[in-house]
């Protein structure tokens, strides 16, 4: 059989390219750590029965109604949580790696249903999710999205399950892909991923809400199954609102002690965060390159350019910033400024991602529906000056080993991963095992040290007895205190165990 020499080059290019910038975050997932939140989730899993669908769904109506609204989220902080599951490393372990697995999978998914429905040929198609993906995880360390349980049941579960079924939405609305005998169970998929996916954090559901008002628009200008539109619209509104006003919600923000400001005060701020993220992708990474490429690729693989306001380079910027602003100020409005956690600025850079294709793939349509097409020549051309513009203003100080996938593969090889997890685990071994009633732990200054280096988070227990991580394992595991020392706080650099 003849082999297709170029067909066989693309592949490899794309499993190389897997495999240097994705796969060892496989590798990280393993010695991933509980930490903060997952220890309140373990403990009041526990208080309501433990990891079983009762104890969930009682765990998501007790913080609904004394904490806050995010219902699906609630539920599966309670139901999966790995310190839930006894005191042992395995199913922390195995869910590290499927939540990994579950990231990767519905994220390439994702990736690649909106690449074919822009019409490329099947092999165009996987070249182009294999870029964004590998983008997508590379421009910022995708670190509490992927390898943060609690981050994990709040942001990732409900963003993936609500865009999966926002393009089942597509598919039956736009398209009619779906008989007469699969609409039923098309139906109660999409409105099953609505409702899931608008019931965890509010950045997820704002997303989900502009999504499905696009969607209507679309339906209502083309005359043609608006009234689906408007019932997907109407649920994805209806649970956000009924996530939004929960009763915890004002619990949550009186025993905070947060001072609320304005909503008029957290549009400037708003703006700021969303415009010094996309500066920080542009001059602190390697984005700048990659979109190159990406239009370039664009420029050669589009062969049927659309007529259609949907592609209009104008319509598809401003939906994009709409929905990034939208989704990004009940963060800011949340935290009274404008910065975020890393799990905040990670949904954000997901979406200047696909955002940011979608609007090169708008200018790439509208020059070619102009006539205007680049040869060979003229790629080259515009490479090289882009190249030189790029170079000059912003990337030339950035190390190829700053590159998150590289950082990771890095700290794989030598060992320090995996030196850096055991040590923290074995902290908590020492909790898990210990008889006393009050444990302390005198940790090793090194490794306290070298969290600042590392791609992984500690085990993050504290000295503090009263801070509410600690009060929380020591709840969890029986103990009346827990309290984990820095060995140089007291002139020590031995691990003194319980004392």
């Amino acid at each position: 059989m003849k082999i297709d020499k170029s067909k066989a080059i693309r592949i490899s290019i794309e499993v190389l390219l897997i495999l240097v910038f994705v796969a060892p975050f496989l590798g990280l997932s393993y010695y991933t750590l509980p930490r903060s939140d997952d220890f309140s989730a373990a403990n009041t899993a526990r208080q309501f029965g433990g990891n079983n669908l009762i104890s969930a769904l009682l765990v998501t109506k007790d913080m609904y109604l004394n904490w806050e609204g995010w219902y699906s989220g609630h539920f599966v902080w309670a139901l999966l949580n790995p310190l839930g599951f006894g005191n042992s490393d395995v199913p922390i372990r195995i869910i590290n790696l499927l939540m990994f697995a579950f990231f990767f999978a519905t994220w390439s998914y994702i990736l690649l249903s909106i690449v074919r429905m822009l019409d490329f040929s099947k092999e165009d198609s996987r070249l182009i999710t294999v870029i964004l993906l590998v983008f997508s995880v590379n421009c910022r360390y995708i670190r509490e999205l992927i390898f943060w349980f609690t981050g994990f049941a709040y942001y990732t579960v409900q963003i993936m399950c609500g865009l999966i079924g926002f393009i089942q939405a597509i598919r039956l609305v736009v398209y009619d892909k779906y008989k007469s005998g699969k609409m039923i169970g098309v139906m109660s998929a999409i409105i099953f991923s609505i409702i899931f996916g608008v019931g965890g954090s509010l950045q997820i559901s704002a997303i989900m809400c502009w999504l499905y008002m696009l969607l209507l628009i679309y339906t209502v200008y083309k005359k043609a199954n608006w009234k689906r539109g408007l019932v997907f619209f109407g649920l994805s509104l209806l649970f956000t609102i009924i996530s939004l006003f929960s009763p915890g919600y004002s619990h949550r923000q009186e025993s905070m002690g947060v001072v609320q400001i304005s909503p008029f005060r957290a549009v400037p701020l708003t703006i700021e965060c969303v415009f010094r993220t996309i500066k920080e992708m542009l001059t602190d990474t390697y984005s700048p390159y990659v979109f190159l490429l990406l239009f370039v690729l664009l420029m050669i693989m589009i062969k049927n350019p659309r007529d259609s306001i949907v592609m209009n380079p104008i319509f598809v910027s401003l939906s994009g910033i709409v929905s990034i602003m939208i989704s990004t100020f009940p963060v800011c409005f949340g935290y009274n400024g404008s910065y975020m956690g890393d799990r905040g600025y990670e949904v954000l850079t997901l979406q200047i991602v696909v955002w940011g294709f979608l609007f090169l793939y708008s200018v790439s349509n509208m020059l070619l529906l102009k006539g205007i097409c680049l040869d060979p020549s003229g790629i080259l051309a515009v490479s090289l000056v882009s190249l030189v513009l790029f170079s000059s203003y912003s990337i030339k100080n950035i190390s190829f080993f700053s590159v998150p996938a590289v950082r990771c593969a890095k700290q794989l090889f030598d060992g320090s991963t995996k030196e850096f997890s055991d040590y923290w685990l074995g902290t908590l071994h020492e909790v898990w095992n210990s008889n006393e009633k009050n444990v302390i732990i005198l940790a090793d200054s090194k490794y306290f040290d070298m969290e600042e280096d590392m791609m992984l988070y500690r085990c993050n227990l504290h000295t503090d007895t009263e801070n509410w991580i600690n009060k929380a394992a020591s709840e969890l595991y029986g103990h009346n205190s827990i309290s984990v020392i820095n060995s140089e706080d007291i002139g020590d650099t031995t691990n003194g165990g319980d004392q």
